[in-house]
């Protein structure tokens, strides 16, 4: 009966001192109301660019009777979260009942912002428009682009990164085309589409573990790690013993971490394994499952984050519909979630690779933060942690 109440204690104890996690904290000042959460990037040159919907409350729409019309709004800050330019997308009104008649895409490049937006649920016609950091423009189709379907295509912009899929179209077998972007090299993957987990390490060594049929074998489909690096342009396949690629991948130091995602009747469990890359043999790799953890089903893992020596998760709970509250969360020995620091909201990690991690959060006011974390702050927490016992 000790165990359980020395983890309660130590959990207890992290709770109390978790406003000594964050370094910094940097409110990023909007110059539109967010209706919902932004979708916040991480420019090369330390802004960070939001992508948000504010009320549309002009008279055409109130004289229509409608009080739920939005618009799209691109809005960059700089790295003391002050707005240095903003683009209303005016030409489409958004209504909260077809919310998904409007899509965007946006891809962060050395240089500059590229954003696509199409409307009315319609593919082959889209806008584009391309910005500096700063908010020079540099490029905007003032017409519509027409593309046939086959062309169309969905992007993955992951900084340094952008991965392309074209998944429409008679065949749905074209090769996604991976982009190092700082010098533009490009590989095509041995990947179309689908479910992926992906990540980036320290050398900006690109990963991702995907299913594919398995001709070799006979078999309907096998999980496969890939691995790119920009240095050498080279790209490395392995067939892995993993059953699925649902899950978030991460790599510190050469360890691969990867947290498979098992649904149960009632709660949703994690599988935890580990692999070295080290260990690959030929075209083959294998994952050692090293724990099991077990979520109530309002709750979710959403990233593996390696810091320095440790392995941190970013775990939302569902509060309500409309609702979660988020939690940094470290893994005991009994395989639980303890968290170390908690925020009254969403909290989306930013992937960048360098030091500090840093998080877009919620700040309980309808706004939203950055909230850096450096490693200097988590050693010295640690360091007052084992003092502790």
């Amino acid at each position: 009966m000790k165990k359980p109440v020395f983890f309660l204690m130590f959990a207890l104890v992290l709770l109390t001192v978790s406003s000594a996690f964050a370094s910094e904290i940097v409110p990023l000042q909007f110059s539109y109301s967010p209706i919902d959460f932004p979708n916040i990037f991480l420019l090369p040159n330390g802004y960070y660019q939001a992508v948000y919907f504010t009320p549309n409350s002009s008279e055409f729409w109130l004289e229509q009777g409608h009080t739920d019309v939005s618009n799209c709004i691109v809005e960059v800050f700089d790295a003391f979260g002050q707005s240095v330019w903003n683009f209303p997308v005016l030409q489409v009104d958004i209504l909260q009942e077809d919310a998904d008649a409007f899509f965007y895409q946006n891809e962060v490049r050395s240089d500059r912002i590229v954003f696509e937006y199409y409307w009315d649920h319609v593919f082959e016609r889209y806008v584009s428009k391309s910005w500096s950091f700063g908010g020079e423009r540099c490029f905007t189709s003032f017409d519509s682009i027409l593309q046939p379907e086959e062309a169309f295509r969905y992007i993955d912009s992951q900084y340094p990164y952008t991965l392309e899929m074209w998944p429409f179209g008679e065949g749905h077998n074209v090769s996604a085309k991976l982009t190092y972007v700082p010098d533009g090299s490009f590989i095509e993957l041995p990947f179309a589409y689908g479910l992926r987990a992906t990540c980036i390490d320290l050398d900006d060594r690109y990963y991702m573990i995907y299913e594919a049929d398995d001709i070799i074998e006979g078999k309907q489909s096998a999980v496969y790690l890939l691995s790119y690096s920009p240095d050498s342009h080279e790209l490395a396949q392995y067939k892995t013993d993993l059953s699925s690629c649902a899950g978030n991948l991460a790599v510190s130091h050469g360890m691969l971490f990867f947290l498979q995602e098992k649904n149960q009747a009632d709660t949703l469990s994690y599988e935890l394994y580990t692999a070295a890359l080290g260990d690959a043999k030929e075209d083959e790799i294998s994952f050692t499952a090293t724990a099991e953890i077990a979520l109530a089903m309002d709750e979710v893992v959403e990233n593996v984050i390696p810091f320095g020596e440790q392995l941190f998760f970013l775990k939302s709970k569902a509060i309500n519909p409309t609702h979660c509250d988020s939690e940094i969360c470290i893994l005991s020995e009994d395989e639980t979630l303890i968290p170390v620091t908690k925020w009254n909201g969403e909290a989306r990690f930013l992937k960048n690779t360098t030091d500090p991690l840093q998080f877009a959060c919620e700040d309980g006011n309808g706004g939203c933060q950055i909230v850096k974390l450096s490693e200097e702050e988590v050693c010295y927490f640690f360091q007052r942690q084992n003092n502790w016992f």
